[in-house]
């Protein structure tokens, strides 16, 4: 007998098979609708909510990294490419807006970035 495990968040196994496909699939649909600021159901909202976690998180490590490092112009690189992407997908701009990464660290940097931005364009 197979068993279905699916823990939040995490790729669907059954048995020895992983449906990877099909949830990467499903993650990029919700991805780019939510980045979209397109309506989605509360299951979908809350993977978009985390899979935008995800995106601020990588941004964050990657800052941390560069500073580290001494490496001024990868940050800088860093928050205009997080600012573009979030001038260019209101939801996630969104999403960017009600989280903690946007207060806290260079968080700022980015939301004055995306300010600039917007004035630009």
């Amino acid at each position: 007998m197979m068993t279905s495990i699916n823990i939040s968040g995490s790729v669907p196994v059954t048995g020895d098979e992983i449906d990877r496909e099909s949830y990467y699939e499903a993650a990029a649909d919700i991805w780019a609708r939510g980045c979209r600021g397109d309506d989605l159901g509360d299951r979908e909202q809350a993977r978009f909510h985390s899979l935008a976690r995800d995106r601020f998180y990588t941004f964050v490590m990657s800052a941390n990294h560069a500073q580290v490092v001494g490496d001024g112009k990868k940050i800088q690189s860093l928050i205009h490419s997080l600012a573009l992407d979030l001038h260019r997908s209101p939801g996630l701009a969104s999403e960017w807006r009600i989280s903690e990464f946007a207060e806290e660290g260079i968080g700022p940097m980015v939301t004055a970035r995306l300010l600039e931005v917007r004035d630009e364009g």
